[in-house]
């Protein structure tokens, strides 16, 4: 109920280490959009060490309103996600067309640079 603006089915719990996948086939534009992640931290410190990448259903065709793309926004991105804000812009400007199928993988590789945390966890609600 305290948090009644987030959208998603709920939360994921997810420990250093582990990937979430999202499926998103709901693009109502081909247009610019800049992805989200929604979050919720579950210990004390930043996530340092975060992945993102996205997977495109097929080639952008010539007469897409995205194929003027920059390629390097198709590969793995790094991010971090800090202990007091509840949600990051993992990808600025990302052109998506409507009626295609994306995925988007996040990996929490490590939550502090300077040693592992297997306990470290974080909540995840949503990818928009």
């Amino acid at each position: 109920p305290d948090r009644a603006s987030w959208t998603g089915p709920g939360f994921l719990k997810v420990y250093e280490g582990g990937d979430v996948s999202f499926t998103v086939d709901n693009v109502p534009k081909t247009m610019s959009y800049d992805v989200q992640i929604r979050y919720s931290p579950q210990i004390r410190g930043n996530w340092d060490d975060i992945r993102i990448s996205v997977i495109r259903p097929d080639v952008v065709g010539q007469d897409s309103d995205c194929y003027n793309i920059n390629p390097l926004e198709e590969q793995e991105r790094a991010l971090k996600m800090h202990e007091y804000e509840t949600s990051v812009i993992a990808l600025p400007d990302l052109c998506l067309e409507e009626g295609k199928t994306y995925k988007f993988i996040v990996s929490f590789h490590r939550q502090s640079i300077h040693e592992p945390n297997p306990k470290a966890q974080i909540l995840i609600d949503s990818v928009r």
